[in-house]
């Protein structure tokens, strides 16, 4: 991997070497850039300069990219532009830094540790990497970042777009029918990549970073972390609408279907929320032909949980005829779309769905009823169920656009179906430590809400949520009850968050809108450029007995080498925050200003 990252370093639009100056200092930093779209990259860039700005120009076939370097309070501020003159798939948009120095990283688990082998970074992990003479730390636009040791410097790609930050992918062909069981489902993962963004004639990418010269002090990330309120970690359920018996979904929900179900049981009895999907029309459980499934998605929303579609029948469904049932799920405010046996359900997003073409293409009716979240449908035979997880060197966004429509977001899942004693093994305390430790998260993807009368074969059956009871009831089975507690638990006690898809998901989205500006005096400014307010945002150093300083702060907490505070950010909101230990002042960054040159 590194072999590759090297060559590509060779092959790219050289801009030459910034040479950030402070009185008798001077650091060198290589920086290229690379935009490849429609197969074509881009030409040289052609440097001016003013006064302190430095602005560069280059063009390719169907774009132009400036780029500028500007001294601004502690920090040389890279801005880049890339505008579009003619439509066009985009491979990449990089920018690439080579760094003096070996480097540390803020990682996935969010920690800040030495970079010892290619680490990918995407959406969901704030970038900010730095050797013993120059940080830089990643802005708006920056949606991922490959870090990688090369002998006695570090070479930091910052990625404005490429195919790894939407790996999503279609299967080749719908079927007619499943084989006949047991069914080989790794067979038939059968996909091909569909990952390219579509640039439209006068669309705008921009992106920023800052650079910054290291003091004698060592450099101090203030990290955004993922998660509300100090929250070490995530953990969503997803629930698929298949074979779904209302009576079994109550007594999932509240222990038991019995009329007056026992206290604190169940989902709901442990304060933990889900992502319920439902299925339109088909008679038992469906929202169009169900009294009890609708009463259900009622009391969902009522407490907090989120009614997702799970497509319109369990069958094929024409163009015309989701868009004749997308309507029945208009009570409920449905955002999240899950795909529905994508094998041969044709009009699923991941099969033939994509697209907006009778007899299948549905994703801008999608658009147009307000859905912003869907399925990736990729999670069969994936082994890490923690979506920051996995090889440190692969790519791995949780979420990320729709590559055949942005306005669409994409979420991934892992496959947690199995008898109720194995999944609770499978999320043993140990488990969720590790979680916890890596402030990870998982998306479940589960079947909870079936029964006996709606299951024929013994496999399913063996991994029924639910029991009958002597008395005639339905109640759920005890080794997932326990792990309904186990999990409780741990929100109860603040270390771990249950939400909806809908509530995770957008918070990770609005996330990428938080910026953190590092300043001359040694504090940071924390600046919501979205357009929401995010509630409780975890703000991070990777030190023991630091105070973070923050007007509205609303909680802190100290951890083993980590000390965090939280507050909510209103839209345009900039706070500035500033860390004492034992009184005394603590910079993030200690540098002086800098000026800079290309050369």
């Amino acid at each position: 991997m590194l072999a590759v990252l090297l060559a590509a370093w060779a092959g790219n639009a050289r801009a030459g070497t910034i040479v950030l100056r402070s009185g008798a200092e001077a650091v060198s930093v290589d920086l290229g850039i690379d935009v490849r779209a429609g197969g074509a990259g881009t030409s040289a860039l052609v440097w001016t300069h003013a006064g302190d700005l430095w602005t560069a120009t280059a063009h390719g076939v169907a774009w132009d990219v400036t780029l500028s370097l500007a001294p601004v309070d502690a920090a040389v501020v890279l801005d880049v532009l890339v505008r579009y003159t003619a439509a066009a798939a985009v491979d990449h948009e990089i920018v690439r830094l080579g760094l003096p120095g070996a480097a540390r990283a803020v990682g996935r688990d969010l920690g800040f540790a030495p970079v010892g082998e290619h680490l990918r970074l995407d959406r969901g992990t704030p970038v900010f990497v730095a050797t013993s003479r120059v940080a830089v730390a990643g802005g708006q636009g920056i949606v991922a970042a490959d870090v990688a040791p090369a002998h006695d410097r570090t070479e930091l790609t910052l990625v404005l777009d490429d195919r790894a930050s939407h790996p999503f992918s279609v299967y080749e062909r719908c079927l007619d029918r499943l084989p006949p069981p047991p069914v080989d489902w790794r067979a038939l993962e059968r996909r091909r990549p569909h990952d390219a963004l579509v640039r439209p004639a006068g669309g705008e990418v921009r992106a920023q970073a800052t650079l910054h010269l290291v003091g004698a002090s060592a450099p101090l990330p203030l990290i955004v972390e993922r998660w509300p309120a100090g929250a070490r970690a995530a953990l969503v359920v997803t629930d698929h609408a298949d074979r779904t018996d209302p009576a079994a979904l109550r007594a999932v929900l509240f222990g038991s279907d019995a009329a007056s179900p026992p206290a604190a049981r169940g989902l709901f009895g442990h304060g933990l929320q889900l992502t319920k999907t439902f299925f339109a029309r088909g008679g038992l459980g469906t929202l169009a032909d169900d009294a009890a499934a609708r009463a259900l998605a009622d009391a969902i929303v009522a407490r907090g949980g989120e009614v997702g579609a799970h497509s319109i029948t369990d069958h094929v469904d024409s163009r015309a005829a989701v868009e004749a049932g997308l309507p029945t799920f208009d009570p409920w405010h449905v955002v999240t779309w899950i795909d529905h046996e994508p094998y041969t359900n044709c009009e699923a997003l991941s099969t033939d769905g994509w697209g907006t073409e009778p007899p299948f293409g549905i994703r801008d009716l999608l658009v147009a009823h307000g859905y912003r979240w869907v399925w990736a449908a990729d999670d069969v035979g994936e082994d890490a169920i923690d979506l920051f997880g996995g090889s440190p060197a692969a790519a791995r966004s949780p979420i990320f656009p729709f590559p055949p429509d942005p306005r669409l977001w994409v979420f991934r899942s892992a496959l947690l179906y199995d008898a109720p004693a194995a999944l609770a093994a499978r999320l043993d305390d140990r488990v969720l430590d590790a979680l916890e430790a890596r402030h990870g998260l998982i998306v479940a993807h589960t079947y909870l809400s079936a029964s006996e009368r709606t299951t024929g074969t013994a496999d399913h059956r063996r991994r029924l949520a639910v029991r009958r009871t002597a008395a005639g009831t339905l109640e759920i089975v005890p080794a997932l009850e326990a792990l309904f507690a186990r999990l409780g638990a741990r929100v109860a006690a603040g270390s771990m968050v249950a939400p909806t898809w809908r509530t995770a998901g957008d918070r990770l989205r609005a996330l990428g809108d938080v910026a953190v500006e590092y300043r001359a005096d040694g504090a940071a400014a924390v600046v919501n450029h979205g357009a929401e307010t995010i509630a409780d945002v975890t703000l991070a150093v990777p030190a023991a007995g630091v105070t973070l300083v923050a007007d509205g702060v609303g909680g802190q907490r100290a951890e083993a080498g980590r000390s965090l505070a939280w507050r909510s950010l209103a839209p345009g909101e900039r706070v500035i925050v500033r860390a004492t230990r034992a009184g005394e002042p603590m910079p993030f960054l200690s540098g002086a200003p800098a000026t800079v040159e290309v050369r």
